[in-house]
């Protein structure tokens, strides 16, 4: 008995200091800023196109490490007018694609979410394989707003769309380095397809603004590596932070584990990977290439530690 009070204890103190240490992170699309606008027409070979970044990598919602089988990809640049997306969804079988229904959210289609300020309001559009849609401020349906422009396309193997969205329907314009919450999610029909999929990992509703991934608006005059150079700023500074108040945290509760920790992370490379951060600016494209890959390397390891501290837990337990 006394074990079980013991084991009951211990977890309840670890569970109270622990942290989403090595979770999935939140995304970020960069917006590059075009002189010329696309043109709604169904393609995404205008020249504009050329300078957004593709962002794919769509999960079950619900479920953060279940990739979604059918993919989504989206691009995302401005003006200094409007947002512009262009959205493609890959599907298989488009002979048995749903458009028709009452509500189109329940079809074949996709949801986009933006929020320019955290906590403040939000907008919805969904948009069906059609190109009809409906819009919400929050969950309140208003009615579509005129200069908001969808263009859809249907490929053989994919669907997709177009859209212009002017800031001043957002009532407000992003500054340089903006950045404003979003999300694309998407619906679909077909048995045996992940029915609803989106790009910010969410635990389980599309409207969960606080685990929304966002768009960082850039200015003219900054090209693609100094745009590469921006986001791997973010994400090193957002892994600096939080193996530091992992390593506080630990250095306080747990000396054995923290011990272990400070062991692993140094094994990780993460002190030469600080280093080049340190001189970014100095690194050839080539160098930088490879930063970026052991950036990622490092962020994909570190829920190891939390599956090692929970083993330790657990042998402690049972010594007791």
């Amino acid at each position: 008995m006394k074990t079980l009070l013991y084991g009951f204890a211990l977890l309840a103190a670890f569970n109270a200091c622990s942290t989403a240490f090595g979770a999935e992170r939140p995304r970020v699309c960069p917006v590059p800023l075009v002189s010329e606008a696309p043109a709604l027409d169904g393609k995404t070979n205008d020249a504009a196109w050329t300078k957004a970044f593709p962002m794919d990598n769509f999960v079950v919602l619900g479920d953060s490490q279940s990739a979604a089988v059918n993919q989504t990809v989206f691009r995302a640049v401005h003006t200094a007018d409007a947002l512009f997306l262009a959205i493609e969804c890959r599907e298989p079988r488009m002979d048995r694609l749903q458009t028709v229904t009452q509500k189109i959210h329940r079809a074949d289609s996709v949801e986009i979410f933006v929020q320019p300020e955290a906590g403040g309001p939000y907008w919805q559009i969904v948009a069906n394989a059609d190109g009809a849609r409906e819009e919400y401020r929050n969950t309140d349906k208003q009615p579509n707003t005129p200069s908001r422009e969808i263009r859809a396309y249907r490929a053989s193997d994919s669907y997709g769309m177009e859209l212009k969205l002017p800031f001043d329907t957002f009532g407000k314009r992003p500054a340089p380095n903006a950045e404003w919450r979003f999300n694309i999610a998407r619906n679909a029909t077909l048995p045996g397809a992940d029915q609803l999929s989106t790009w910010s990992p969410l635990p389980g509703s599309f409207h969960d603004t606080d685990n929304f991934g966002s768009l960082v608006f850039f200015d003219a005059g900054t090209d693609r590596a100094a745009i590469n150079r921006a986001m791997f700023k973010r994400r090193y500074a957002a892994l600096a932070a939080e193996i530091t108040a992992y390593e506080k945290m630990y250095r306080k509760y747990d000396d054995v584990f923290y011990n272990y920790a400070v062991k692993f992370i140094a094994a990780t490379g993460w002190e030469d990977l600080r280093g080049k951060a340190e001189r970014l600016e100095q690194l050839s494209p080539d160098e930088f290439m490879r930063t970026e890959q052991e950036l990622e390397k490092i962020a994909g390891r570190l829920p190891e530690l939390e599956l090692a501290r929970n083993k330790m837990l657990k042998q402690r337990i049972f010594r007791h």
